[in-house]
């Protein structure tokens, strides 16, 4: 009697286990299930009809398959459930993977596109932009304020901070401003790109307009500190085109969508080498290739980079 009620709690366990479980476990509950009806079954044909008596060794036969199919019944409960563990990336094309939701690709392109720019170009085919990742023909821009470091060494923090947020809102304008994507802020300066998540044939005359854009903002707020007897800020740009890799990095709290790769590594080198040369405005030749014939027109080159200056 007592074999009969336990096999029926542990029924009703299993049970319960295989309503929470997720499909591709309910074969391993029914099996533990069977395993427990076996054991049950089992151990009330050796006890006797009366189940007066059971012999010691038949007990421990009859208690081990009970064990078993707990332990079975078990592992079918906490084998993990949909979305705890991927399929192994080899079984997976790129296609079949799992996609982040349109609503948190909206919103992680969001934070580095301007919204017109996604309801525009995107639409209602947001969720055809792969955050896993994707190679685009691509023009990057660094951009760094020069010398704002010792600049604040003997200023009061609020000071810093403020004078910093005004001319990152001023750079950070004339990229949104021309389509471009802002792919972060470095501390005193940014990086941005134009080509993804929408292509742009003219990544590379939108880049170069958005770094004109920024020497000529920047002038303007160097006017106003002039008004006010301060002295002028110096920005150093640079900008290099090609191909890079661009999708959703980091974690499931925390997306940025950014581009990395040796097109990203080349145009930072060149605004990091250029800081010694007289011109506010590096472009490599990939970068000069691709402008118009106005901008082509208007650049210098620059023997020591193998670039190219404009004003």
């Amino acid at each position: 009697m007592r074999l009969a009620i336990a096999v029926r709690a542990l029924a009703r366990e299993v049970a319960v286990e295989s309503r929470r479980s997720e499909p591709h476990n309910v074969l391993l509950v029914v099996a533990a299930l069977l395993w427990a009806g076996g054991a049950g079954v089992l151990a009330w044909s050796i006890a006797g009809e009366d189940g007066d008596s059971i012999a010691l060794d038949r007990v421990i036969v009859a208690v081990g398959l009970l064990a078993g199919a707990w332990i079975v019944a078990s592992i079918a409960a906490i084998v993990p459930r949909r979305g705890e563990i991927a399929p192994p990336a080899a079984a997976q094309s790129t296609s079949e993977r799992a996609r982040p939701e349109p609503v948190r690709v909206r919103q992680t392109l969001a934070r580095h596109v301007p919204e017109t720019v996604v309801d525009e170009h995107l639409g209602d085919a947001i969720d055809d932009v792969d955050l896993a990742g994707e190679r685009a023909d691509l023009s990057v821009l660094f951009c760094d304020i020069r010398g704002f470091t010792s600049w604040s060494q003997d200023k009061g923090a609020s000071e810093v901070i403020a004078e910093l947020n005004l001319l990152l809102g001023e750079l950070s304008a004339s990229v949104t401003s021309t389509g471009g994507t802002l792919d972060k802020f470095t501390g005193d300066g940014l990086m941005a790109f134009w080509g993804a998540p929408v292509a742009m044939a003219d990544h590379a005359n939108r880049a170069v307009r958005a770094a004109l854009d920024m020497l000529e903002r920047l002038d303007r707020v160097n006017d106003r500190r002039s008004d006010d007897g301060q002295g002028p800020f110096a920005i150093g740009v640079a900008v290099h085109s090609g191909v890079a890799v661009v999708g959703g990095v980091g974690n499931e709290r925390r997306l940025d969508y950014t581009a990395i790769g040796d097109t990203v590594n080349v145009a930072a080198r060149l605004e990091a080498s250029a800081r010694d040369q007289d011109a506010p405005l590096i472009v490599s030749s990939a970068t000069v290739d691709l402008l118009d014939g106005e901008l082509r027109d208007a650049a210098t080159l620059v023997d020591q980079l193998d670039a190219w200056a404009l004003q």
